[in-house]
Formats: structure tokens, sequence, C-alpha cells
């Protein structure tokens, strides 16, 4: 369940365009590597 919930936030980052922002991009993927 927890995983789903991460999935389906990533792909609203995508779809949204928010990896544009750098900074919002590196601190996503240091939770997602905190995550793991």
């Amino acid at each position: 369940m927890f995983f789903i919930c991460i999935y389906l936030h990533v792909g609203r980052g995508i779809y949204y365009g928010s990896y544009m922002y750098m900074h919002t991009w590196m601190i996503g993927t240091l939770i997602l590597f905190l995550v793991m």
C-alpha cells in the first residue's frame, strides 16, 4: 500500500511537470532513496 502511494505521487509529479524544478527534483530523489 505504501509503495502504491509512492508510485502515484511520482506519477503525479511527472504528469504535472514538477521535474522541471531542480530543487523539487533533488528533494524528491533524496526522499525516494531514504524510503528504499
